[in-house]
């Protein structure tokens, strides 16, 4: 890793100028949930050593959220011990996210899946949304305006007394039926990413800096393979929200996107259609503003900056 007077850093390898490096006085040792990860940082897997975000934890076997009984009637969602791993994933910066809006830095090619469910944009490790992803892989799960129950804007009937008082209809204003989506999309996401070797193949990249054994996942460029799980912010547009009739047909495209992005070329994928000498994600990249970014971040009380490299790998001032 390279490091620079009391600070460490990590960074993202696109072809100059548009690299972007991130530095931080908080030692990644030790893991914590604030940070962006780093080169050395751990996936989350079935060994993963990333805590638990008690907030997206679902049921328990006593069928109640946190030890609050009000809540028992969903405990048809899931249970504390399917869920919890997929509770260890986490997103991006928000402050990032944010600069991301409000330039509106967006770009069509990120679009690789889209159902009846749920659209998916995928951002590899390189563009600075996935530079920011606080776990490996990072993941985000909005709800779109009109987010709903299987095409039915009425609460499903066993919860109906539950928001007796409520005047919307839409589960999407409901704090637990956002955290249920959430983790359920979560877990099954997580499920299919390890079955595809995602995990192993962060091990590897990592191997790959203090070792020069050959790798299973990985292309001679350092990349995942075609059909290896890849690394990198995955951002999920929730439609329609799971309930009895949908959770198993949901389930399968959620896996679906997974395997979608896990079979992408990444030159093809890479290509920009308004660019042909520079990639989707160098374009991305080439349009932040490092002291924008920095003076929110600071504004946020973050410990990191954002940094652009030169070609000597020094600093761009």
């Amino acid at each position: 890793m390279r490091t620079s007077i009391g600070a460490l850093r990590w960074t993202s390898y696109d072809v100059n100028p548009y690299r972007l490096t991130v530095r931080c006085r908080s030692s990644p040792n030790t893991y914590n949930a604030t940070v962006p990860v780093t080169k050395t940082t751990e996936s989350v897997s079935s060994t993963s050593k990333v805590p638990l975000n008690h907030d997206l934890v679902s049921i328990d076997p006593g069928g109640s959220i946190a030890g609050n009984t009000f809540l028992s009637g969903f405990a048809t969602y899931g249970k504390k011990s399917q869920d919890s791993l997929a509770s260890r994933i986490r997103g991006s910066s928000g402050v990032v996210q944010k600069y991301q809006n409000s330039y509106r830095i967006f770009n069509s090619e990120a679009l690789v899946y889209q159902c009846k469910y749920f659209k998916l944009n995928y951002y590899p490790p390189e563009h600075f949304l996935g530079l920011f992803r606080k776990t490996k892989p990072g993941v985000n799960v909005r709800e779109s305006g009109e987010a709903h129950f299987n095409n039915n804007l009425q609460l499903e009937n066993t919860h109906k007394n539950i928001f007796k008082n409520s005047l919307s209809s839409l589960p999407k204003h409901y704090a637990v039926y956002r955290r249920l989506n959430r983790v359920f999309i979560k877990r099954h996401l997580l499920e299919e990413w390890c079955r595809l070797h995602g995990d192993k193949a962060v091990e590897e990249t990592i191997d790959s800096q203090t070792s020069k054994m050959g790798a299973h996942f990985l292309d001679k460029f350092g990349r995942t393979k075609q059909g290896v799980a890849k690394d990198g912010f995955y951002v999920y547009m929730s439609l329609v929200f799971p309930d009895k009739q949908n959770r198993e047909d949901l389930a399968h495209h959620v896996r679906q996107s997974v395997n979608t992005v896990a079979n992408l070329k990444w030159d093809e994928f890479l290509q920009s259609s308004k660019d042909n000498n520079k990639t989707w994600v160098e374009i991305a990249n080439s349009f932040l503003k490092p002291f924008a970014i920095n003076k929110l971040l600071s504004q946020s009380e973050h410990s990191y900056t954002l940094c652009r490299l030169n070609e000597d790998n020094s600093v761009e001032e």
